[in-house]
């Protein structure tokens, strides 16, 4: 994947700078969404990106020509799969941008970030799948990070008033 120059240097390919610059963006992401949300509304904030982000689907369906698949589906699917996925951006969204208003940006992202363990447990009822041993551990090795990191190794934290700034981000997972 890696190809030398004439005098020995590595030359890396364009994916690998791609996703070094996605990597270092992502890992700002925390500090720049506290430095944002601090003086602004929170509906604002999910308003605009959520208009945002609708312009952005339908030029991309416009740009791919796939706005013809539409057709073929009905206006209720179309409305249920709108409704679900709106909701479920706006709340996650909504959650993570009170809990991040309350707590330490890297606290909140951290605890937004439970999600993976929320998908091994919903997999149980939903999908039926088995949580193995090694699943159990995972979640419960999630659940003691974020604890260690939102009370920062103090649990007389969890009585404090960042309690509600660590329910509202876990709800911001869940909903993830």
């Amino acid at each position: 994947n890696l190809h030398y120059s004439l005098f020995g240097d590595i030359i890396m390919k364009k994916e690998y700078i791609y996703v070094s610059i996605t990597i270092i963006l992502w890992s700002l992401s925390a500090a720049i969404s506290k430095m944002f949300f601090e003086g602004l509304d929170t509906y604002y904030i999910l308003f605009t990106t959520s208009l945002f982000s609708w312009v952005l689907l339908f030029a991309g369906t416009l740009y791919n020509r796939q706005l013809e698949e539409l057709k073929h589906t009905s206006i209720k699917t179309i409305a249920l799969m709108v409704s679900v996925g709106s909701l479920g951006i706006f709340f996650c969204n909504y959650f993570y941008q009170r809990g991040i208003a309350l707590l330490p940006a890297q606290t909140a992202f951290v605890i937004n970030y439970l999600w993976p363990a929320f998908i091994i447990i919903f997999s149980k009822p939903i999908l039926h799948e088995r949580i193995t041993f090694v699943k159990m551990l995972a979640i419960l090795m999630s659940f003691s990070g974020v604890i260690v990191s939102a009370t920062n190794g103090n649990l007389s934290v969890l009585i404090g008033g960042s309690m509600k700034g660590i329910i509202l981000s876990v709800f911001g997972a869940l909903f993830n």
